[in-house]
């Protein structure tokens, strides 16, 4: 029943969206999905759900460059047919008008595959919605979180939105004190990211620097870090996931060691997503 009413609602969304570029609007790009989920608030779940493989990427930094990656990545796959939200859409409305923009006129999306960027402070509200089968949450720090006080604020908030998907595969910076808390108390299988400690103690963690080296299963490891002329990083990466051995080199196009953390993200989620090393290998390089 819900999907019927989901015609007229495409319908309007569509017109609204040509009358707004008409008008050369450009700011109200998000408007159709502000009021559609404020009238039709099951509409995101009704669009979300016909999208087999769903992924939500969250955190203070580096949601948008771990899209990128992941999605370089799966779109060297025959038959994955994927949708991005674009950046800087990571509110509700912004993921709702892109789905709305992308529906055919019969509320019909042809993906199989949907990688979502998603604002922290948002996860909470839509997660049951997008019932995603795997969320990576990139870090957590103190510096960009004035809109919402308290980064435990935020960290509560993010763990409300995982509590949410128990089915959820999540993967955390395990070197970050704050994310990889996100792993106890919860139900969903987790995976974590590392740097060697040689690197990892230059990064700005709040609190005491996780001690991964005990972990052996469920974690990517950046073992060697070498930075290039150009300013690219070739980073060699060791790990487990899901019992599988993972052991590959990639080149990491910007530079900066929290690339490489998002370069570790984009990696683990399309092992679980399966993508073999070669189609990594090439995604991480473009």
């Amino acid at each position: 029943m819900k999907r019927l009413f989901l015609i007229p609602i495409v319908w309007f969304a569509k017109l609204l969206m040509v009358l707004l570029r008409l008008s050369q609007q450009g700011s109200g790009t998000a408007l159709p999905g502000l009021i559609v989920g404020k009238y039709f608030p099951f509409a995101l779940g009704a669009l979300i759900e016909q999208i087999p493989g769903v992924v939500v990427i969250t955190g203070t930094n580096g949601k948008t460059t771990t899209q990128t990656m992941l999605s370089a990545i799966l779109r060297q796959q025959a038959g994955i047919r994927l949708l991005n939200n674009k950046a800087g859409a990571n509110l509700q409305q912004g993921i709702l008008s892109q789905l709305l923009r992308e529906a055919n006129l019969l509320g019909r999306l042809d993906f199989t595959h949907a990688v979502l960027e998603v604002e922290e402070a948002t996860l909470p509200r839509i997660a049951k919605q997008l019932r995603p089968d795997a969320i990576a949450v990139t870090n957590l720090y103190r510096d960009q979180l004035d809109a919402y006080g308290e980064v435990d604020i935020t960290e509560k908030l993010i763990r409300e939105g995982i509590a949410q998907c128990p089915r959820a595969a999540v993967v955390v910076n395990g070197d970050d004190p704050r994310t990889s808390r996100l792993s106890q108390g919860l139900l969903n299988s987790t995976y974590f990211t590392s740097l060697d400690k040689t690197y990892a103690q230059a990064m700005p963690y709040e609190g005491v620097l996780q001690d991964t080296s005990h972990r052996v299963h469920n974690i990517l490891r950046a073992v060697q870090v070498q930075v290039n002329p150009d300013l690219t990083t070739d980073v060699e990466v060791r790990g487990d996931i899901q019992g599988e051995k993972v052991q590959l080199g990639v080149n990491v196009k910007s530079p900066g060691l929290f690339h490489i953390y998002n370069a570790l993200t984009a990696i683990t989620l399309a092992k679980l997503l399966n993508s073999n090393n070669q189609t990594i290998i090439q995604g991480i390089d473009q």
